[in-house]
């Protein structure tokens, strides 16, 4: 029998995916996450609405690891693994990696403070092609007139929490009034 509580997420979780608010879905999916991280639903969702082919395989695996023979989930994780070979595909043609020297690491080497992306990469809270997903649904919601800043982009997809960026944010700020201090005095 399902907690009362997480089945009241659940619903609304689902309820938002078939609106399709994928965003909310994810969050009320990743809410019952932090309350039992075992729920095969909420693996599920997680890995059927996320942008992040990478993601999706975490989630699908670790549901596999519960329940060796969820049909389902053992589909969706063939796909996810499609997607994943496709993305590496995109990586390696020209045009996206063009798309990604618009935002190279090594290209903001020198700046006082380190954007947030290439922070988290560095202090392994995130991989390189977690950053390059993030960055990559952060333009394409800039171009279609919805701009996220990608620390809300970061938390949406799941690759960090609400603290992690509230922290980097506050550590962000205090570097950025040293660096001025020192520089402007």
């Amino acid at each position: 029998m399902m907690d009362p509580a997480i089945l009241t997420i659940l619903k609304k979780g689902v309820e938002e995916a078939n609106l399709g608010h994928k965003i909310q879905a994810r969050a009320y999916f990743f809410e019952i996450l932090t309350m039992d991280p075992n729920n095969e639903y909420a693996l599920l969702w997680q890995a059927y609405l996320s942008d992040d082919p990478y993601k999706a395989v975490e989630f699908l695996e670790r549901l596999l690891r519960l329940q060796p023979r969820h049909k389902t989930a053992r589909a969706y994780l063939k796909q996810a693994h499609q997607r994943c070979e496709e993305f590496e595909r995109r990586r390696k043609n020209n045009n996206f990696s063009d798309f990604f020297q618009t935002y190279n690491v090594s290209g903001r080497q020198g700046l006082p403070v380190p954007y947030l992306g290439d922070y988290l990469v560095n202090q392994g809270l995130i991989t390189s092609q977690q950053l390059e997903m993030a960055l990559k649904l952060h333009a394409n919601l800039k171009e279609r007139g919805h701009p996220k800043p990608i620390g809300r982009v970061l938390v949406e997809l799941g690759y960090i929490n609400n603290e992690q960026l509230n922290r980097w944010l506050q550590q962000q700020n205090d570097d950025l009034e040293t660096f001025y201090l020192r520089n402007l005095a």
